[in-house]
C-alpha cells in the first residue's frame, strides 16, 4: 500500500520554481470596443462638463493570459491611434491596462497608471502619473468592506457575456490613500466588448477520460478511492494530442467539487503532441478552496511545463541527461506525471507537493486514461490482453501484494482495483 490513511497531507512542500523573474505571457485575442469613463469624461471643452464617453467609443488590441483565463490586457489605450483624443494626451509610452475577471462577478482593477497625461494644464483632475482602478477594488482595500458587501451594493464590476463592465471607475494622483478613489458626477460605467471568443470549433471532443488527481486530491482525502473519476476531454483541431480536461474539478463525481468555491468553467491543458514529453505548464485549476485556513486558486503543472513557460524547449529538454527522470510521457493511450506539482498562483508560489505529518513527500501520480470509440470497440480484445499493474507512483509493479492498491491495464483499458 504506497499511500496510508495516515499520509493524508498535513501540508505543503516547495520542491520546485518558477525563474524569480518570470512575467506573466499573453495571447492576442483580437480588437475589442472600449466606451472609456476613466479619461473621456473630464475632456470636455469648458471646465465643470463633462462628456458621455459612449459617444467617444474605439477598438482596443486585448490579450488573454496564457496562465489564467480571464485575466486581459489592452494594449495601452490612451497612446493608440484609435483613441478619439491622442491629440490630448502628452505621454506618448505605452502603458498597457491590466482587467482581472477571472471572477466574473467581481472584475479587479488595481490601481495603475493610465498612460495619459493631458496637455490641458489647468485640468487639475489630470494628475501625471494619472492612475485609475475600479471602485470594487477601491472599497475592498481602502474601505475595507468584503467581496459580498460589495456586490450587495451594486459596486461590483462585472464579466458577462462577452462584456466586462467596470461600474464607477476610479482615479487619482497615486494609487491610494487621500489622493485616490476619485470618480466623476456622471458615474459613468467603462465598458469593454471583448472580441468574438475562438470558434468552438478549435477544440473537438474526444470523449472522456478516467483522471487519478495526483495533483490536488491527496491535500484533501486520505482516501485512495477519491483520488479518480471521469472528466471529459477535448483535442484542439489544429495541434494533435493537445489536449484539455473540461471543469475537471467541478465534474460529476468529483469528490473535491463539493470544496470548490469557484464555479466558473475552467479547463487544464496537457500538451501530449510529443507523447516521449508530457507537458503541463502551470495553470489555474478552476479549483479554489480553503486549505490550512487559507483560501487559495490552486494551480496545477509538471517539471516540463515549468521550465517550457519560462522558454526551454522540449527538444532542449529532452537532450538533457540531468531531466531525463523527470520527463512524463503518453503511452498507449494513457498519461502519467509522475511528480505533480501544485501552487497558489503561476510563478513565484509554484512548484509545491504535498507532505505528511512527520514532513515527507507524498507523491501520487496523476494519470490520464483515454476512454476513446476504439477502447470500446475492442473491449473484448481488452478483457483477454494481458494485466498489467502499475503502483499510484505510476510505477509498473511486477508482483503485486495482496491489500495493496493498484491501477491495473488490460489493453487500452484501466482501472484502480485493491488485490
Amino acid at each position: 500500500l504506497c499511500l496510508s490513511a495516515q499520509a493524508f497531507a498535513q501540508g505543503m512542500n516547495k520542491v520546485a520554481a518558477r525563474k524569480s523573474g518570470a512575467e506573466t505571457t499573453w495571447k492576442y485575442l483580437g480588437k475589442g470596443t472600449m466606451i472609456d469613463g476613466w479619461v473621456v469624461p473630464g475632456l470636455a471643452p469648458s471646465i465643470g462638463e463633462e462628456l458621455n464617453p459612449a459617444d467617444y467609443a474605439f477598438s482596443v488590441e486585448v490579450y488573454e493570459s496564457t496562465e489564467t483565463a480571464h485575466v486581459y490586457k489592452l494594449a495601452s489605450p490612451w497612446t493608440s491611434s484609435s483613441f478619439p483624443f491622442l491629440d490630448k494626451n502628452e505621454n506618448k509610452e505605452a502603458h498597457d491596462l491590466v482587467i482581472d475577471a477571472s471572477k466574473p462577478e467581481f472584475v479587479r482593477v488595481e490601481p495603475q497608471v493610465s498612460g495619459f497625461v493631458n496637455v490641458d494644464k489647468t485640468r487639475a483632475n489630470f494628475s501625471d502619473p494619472f492612475y485609475i482602478g475600479n471602485a470594487g477594488c477601491y472599497f475592498n482595500e481602502e474601505e475595507g468592506y468584503s467581496e459580498s458587501e460589495i456586490i450587495q451594493y451594486n459596486y461590483n464590476s462585472t464579466l458577462k457575456d462577452g462584456v466586462i463592465t467596470i461600474v464607477s471607475p476610479r482615479f487619482g494622483k497615486a494609487a491610494k490613500g487621500a489622493t485616490y478613489g476619485y470618480n466623476w458626477q456622471g458615474e459613468y460605467s467603462t465598458v469593454i466588448t471583448l472580441p468574438t471568443e475562438q470558434p468552438a470549433e478549435q477544440w473537438k471532443s474526444v470523449g472522456k477520460a478516467s483522471f487519478t488527481d495526483g495533483f490536488l486530491s491527496p491535500g484533501f482525502s486520505s482516501n485512495t478511492d477519491d483520488y479518480t473519476w471521469t472528466v471529459d476531454v477535448e483535442e484542439s483541431t489544429t495541434t494533435a494530442g493537445l489536449y484539455r480536461l473540461v471543469n475537471p474539478y467541478s465534474a460529476t463525481g468529483c469528490p473535491l467539487a463539493s470544496k470548490n468555491l469557484d464555479n466558473t468553467p475552467a479547463y487544464v491543458r496537457i500538451d501530449a503532441s510529443d507523447p516521449d514529453i508530457v507537458v503541463i505548464q502551470p495553470q489555474y485549476t478552476g479549483f479554489k478552496a480553503v486549505q490550512s485556513n487559507e483560501t487559495i486558486n490552486f494551480y496545477i503543472g509538471n517539471d516540463a511545463g515549468i521550465y517550457v513557460a519560462d522558454g526551454i524547449s522540449k527538444a532542449d529538454l529532452k537532450a538533457s541527461s540531468s531531466f531525463a527522470s523527470k520527463i512524463d510521457k503518453m503511452e498507449n493511450g494513457v498519461i502519467t506525471i509522475k511528480k505533480p506539482l501544485f501552487g497558489k498562483n503561476a510563478t513565484s508560489e509554484f512548484g509545491y507537493e504535498w507532505t505528511d505529518a512527520d514532513g515527507q513527500a507524498i507523491t501520487v501520480a496523476a494519470i490520464i486514461q483515454f476512454q476513446t470509440p476504439s477502447s470500446i470497440d475492442t473491449v473484448v480484445t481488452d478483457d483477454n490482453a494481458k494485466a498489467e499493474y502499475y503502483n499510484l507512483q505510476g510505477i509498473r509493479i511486477a508482483n503485486p501484494q495482496k491489500g495493496g492498491i493498484y491501477i491495473v491495464k488490460k489493453g487500452a483499458k484501466a482501472s484502480k482495483i485493491v488485490m
